[in-house]
């Protein structure tokens, strides 16, 4: 069991049960009553887990339940849940853990500023304490669920909860948030393995790794309210690791109404990756493979009537669930092939309805068919270093290049003598180094994310430039020299010439190529909002038309200007014979 979560506040037909603190509340029951496994979890989020166990009350009144937790955030830094009235911040009561101080105490939201704790006839939290290893901030409490001038946590009716966790140690706005709703009463906690270490860390859990999946369907939760069931189909005559001619039938089931949507990937990227997209009530409710051209609609194009290949496909809405079945040929000609063994690039959408259109959640992720295991988790705590890679590519590609060119071409603008030069071998050293930094960066971390060096677009074409930039650079430290004044360039020097300049215009234009690419693929990653990735996008192609415009416009007309001046002198050397 996954607990569905929501970002909704409830609505006039769903009152939160919350809403108003109480008083005379039952006495407290003791501490240490909380079971040897919290079976129950709420996926917050791709790095937060809430593990809990909701020990009621007495059916009589007499003594109080109390709520005991786990929050587990896959990052280093404060943590924070808190329960609200009406799913707004201010208003809430929060339980904040702070690692440097070793507090996990009760807070009332009162302003978005910096909150204070409450007093402390207020602090009757339970085995209280706030961890970090690995990267990993775990807290952990008990609390009850009724208190004096308190909001209530309900055990029948909804609970609006919030989440929140910071980037530091020490309290400041938050780096992430969520909200979320919870009806105690729905939990079934029988459904829930007792042993703590299957439950999932921070990526969706994955239910029975133990599982054959070539027998019997495997199950993968994609998010709280999307489920991927699969199962491999090994024909006889074969074996998993060669698997000519295996299939794999696969369940999408979607909490709600609306197109969904399954692709594979070569690099993580939606552009050239393929999906199975089923729409209710369109193709006479039958899936159909696609061919993801890109973002707009018009890019994202079902694949020709004979690469319909998809058998027992079907998609359909039943009590307001969307449930897409198919069975598809793993290795097809022309066509992304699925890996039983090995990790797969998968992505998964779905709409908020019936037609194809912009998805309202979408999320990359990394699968392996046999095992189950999902390597989500280790990307996000990369992000850093994945952060630090593109800072330093932009450096070196989106600045001290296009500024090495630009003093080159437009050397008439600065003082004569070889400053110029100067600057020019200055700019494109650091730019070099820059990008030694930046590619060993990502060959450590490819590596230790056990994924394969250079099997992206975005890899191979890193790979290139490397090569490329590396012979631009032995070339220029052992170029052949200017004639002496009045001498001819050699054909040396002209070839040398020539071929400088279009090595160094095809890597200045893959350079702008890769960041683009390398911004989307952080996004999809690290599931960057596409508002806020579109937005960058959009500076960052200002930045290089501004660059670009230097270029391409000053090179041009200090060339004519050059020109003129050549023909200018021809003309009064004319005059004066």
């Amino acid at each position: 069991m996954v607990s569905a979560t929501s970002t909704d506040a409830p609505t006039a037909t769903q009152p939160a049960a919350t809403a108003e603190p109480t008083s005379n509340v039952p006495a407290a029951a003791p501490s240490g009553l909380c079971p040897d496994t919290l079976a129950n979890f709420e996926l917050i989020d791709q790095k937060a887990v809430l593990y809990y166990a909701l020990v009621p009350s007495t059916s009589d009144g007499s003594s109080n339940g109390f709520l005991c937790a786990r929050l587990e955030v896959e990052d280093e830094g404060w943590v924070a849940l808190a329960v609200s009235p009406n799913g707004q911040m201010i208003g809430s009561e929060a339980i904040i853990g702070l690692p440097d101080d070793d507090s996990v105490l009760k807070y009332s939201l009162d302003a978005y500023s910096n909150p204070s704790p409450m007093d402390d006839s207020k602090q009757t939290l339970m085995d209280t304490s706030i961890t970090q290893s690995n990267g990993k901030t775990v807290m952990e409490f008990t609390k009850l669920l009724e208190e004096d001038d308190e909001i209530s946590i309900v055990e029948e009716g909804t609970n609006i909860f919030l989440y929140a966790s910071g980037s530091s140690n020490a309290l400041a706005y938050h780096s992430a948030k969520e909200t979320f709703q919870k009806d105690f009463s729905n939990d079934n906690t029988s459904s829930i393995s007792s042993n703590v270490s299957d439950a999932p860390t921070a990526a969706p859990p994955v239910p029975n790794q133990d599982k054959d999946c070539t027998k019997e369907y495997c199950e993968y939760q994609l998010a709280p309210d999307l489920l991927k069931r699969y199962l491999i189909n090994v024909p006889d005559g074969t074996t998993l690791d060669i698997c000519e001619g295996c299939t794999i039938s696969m369940e999408i089931v979607y909490d709600g109404e609306g197109w969904v949507s399954i692709a594979i990937s070569e690099d993580g990227l939606m552009i050239g990756s393929e999906a199975v997209v089923g729409i209710p009530g369109e193709n006479n409710n039958v899936p159909q493979k696609y061919v993801l051209g890109g973002k707009a609609n018009v890019d994202v194009q079902p694949m020709p009537q004979s690469q319909q290949t998809l058998t027992d496909a079907t998609v359909e809405v039943v009590n307001g669930q969307t449930i897409m079945k198919f069975t598809k040929i793993m290795q097809e000609s022309g066509e992304i092939p699925i890996s039983p063994t090995a990790n797969n690039n998968f992505m998964w959408a779905h709409g908020s309805g019936s037609s194809l259109g912009y998805h309202a959640a979408r999320e990359v992720y990394v699968h392996n068919l046999s095992s189950g295991v999902s390597e989500s988790s280790t990307n996000t705590i990369n992000k850093a270093a994945w952060l630090a890679h593109g800072v330093m590519a932009f450096l070196a590609w989106g600045v001290c290049t296009p500024l090495a060119v630009q003093s080159a071409l437009l050397r008439d603008l600065l003082p004569k003598g070889p400053i110029w030069f100067n600057i020019h071998r200055a700019l494109n050293t650091l730019s070099y180094a820059l990008f030694i930094a930046l590619f060993a960066l990502a060959i450590a971390y490819v590596q230790k994310e056990g994924d394969k060096h250079f099997n992206g677009a975005h890899e191979r074409m890193g790979l290139a430039m490397f090569i490329l930039a590396t012979v631009q650079i032995l070339g220029g430290a052992f170029r052949p020299h200017l004639p002496e004044a009045g001498d001819v360039k050699s054909v040396l020097r002209k070839g040398w010439e020539a071929s400088h300049r279009a090595i160094g215009v095809a890597l200045l234009a893959c350079g702008f190529w890769q960041m683009r690419v390398g911004i989307e693929l952080y996004a999809v990653k690290y599931n960057v909002d596409e508002s806020e990735e579109d937005t960058f996008g959009i500076v960052y192609w200002v930045w290089v038309g501004l660059m670009s415009a230097i270029i391409v416009v000053g090179g041009a007309y200090f060339k004519l200007k050059k020109k003129d001046d050549a023909e200018e002198e021809v003309d009064k050397k004319g005059e004066g014979q």
